[in-house]
């Protein structure tokens, strides 16, 4: 396709190749198309390197599911598709083929050692807290309040009630949610994430407000299916860029 080779008009005004490669320059997203375009010869590459080629079984499996989940039931539809997206039929499988490829390489390179090698020694980031705040709008109310739940004279709960100027949690107690590493301020954070199940912190300075919190528990998110795939593709990523970096001209 030449550069001025036209891919739509406007009221007989043609839109060309050489438009659409300026529009994504000026988008900042050509410099990425090209990363992308090279990531996947370093995949075929290294499939080649591994004696792995997709069957045509496997493909025409892949094909019939993509299919089935974009409910392109006849063939008309299926054109209809192409046709939106200015696709081949054959350029939508070398699409799909490539997503394939990707997927497993991933899984020759990714190993389960490797996946659960990363999850014991990043398990920080699997951890959460279940937390709750009061906000006050001086240091001497957060100072007082966190002085009653100290003595016992009220639980966390209803001071929250009592002093929280935070609309939004103060009617449920102060309570917040689930949280995970990085979700609060980075001395609230590490404060939250060292002390016990049950333990008050603060007060904070946050924001113009003073705050203290309640750490109720702490949860590990198990190595089930949907993290395993998570992790998976972090560790591909990373080590596909690697291979991308030192890929030679």
């Amino acid at each position: 396709m030449e550069l001025g080779t036209a891919v739509t008009t406007v009221k007989g005004d043609p839109i060309t190749v050489a438009d659409v490669i300026l529009h994504l320059k000026a988008k900042g997203t050509f410099r990425t198309a090209i990363y992308e375009i090279i990531e996947r010869r370093v995949v075929e590459y290294k499939l080649e390197e591994h004696g792995v080629s997709l069957t045509d079984a496997e493909i025409e499996e892949r094909v019939h599911g993509r299919k089935t989940m974009l409910a392109l039931w006849d063939e008309n539809a299926f054109s209809s598709y192409l046709k939106h997206f200015g696709l081949t039929r054959e350029q939508w499988l070398d699409a799909l083929a490539a997503d394939m490829r990707r997927e497993r390489l991933r899984d020759l390179v990714v190993t389960k050692e490797l996946v659960q090698n990363h999850y014991r020694q990043n398990s920080a980031r699997f951890t959460s807290v279940s937390i709750a705040r009061i906000a006050c709008r001086t240091r001497a109310d957060a100072e007082r309040a966190l002085a009653a739940v100290g003595a016992r004279q009220a639980d966390f709960v209803e001071l929250a009630r009592t002093y929280s100027v935070d609309d939004n949690t103060r009617l449920s107690g102060g309570y917040i949610g689930n949280l995970k590493r990085g979700m609060l301020p980075a001395e609230v954070d590490e404060r939250a994430f060292a002390c016990g199940e049950n333990e008050i912190i603060g007060p904070f300075s946050e924001n113009g407000l003073w705050t203290i919190y309640k750490v109720y528990s702490r949860t590990v998110t198990k190595l089930n299916d949907a993290l395993t795939k998570q992790i998976k593709d972090h560790i591909f990523e990373e080590w596909l860029r690697h291979q991308v970096c030192v890929a030679p001209a």
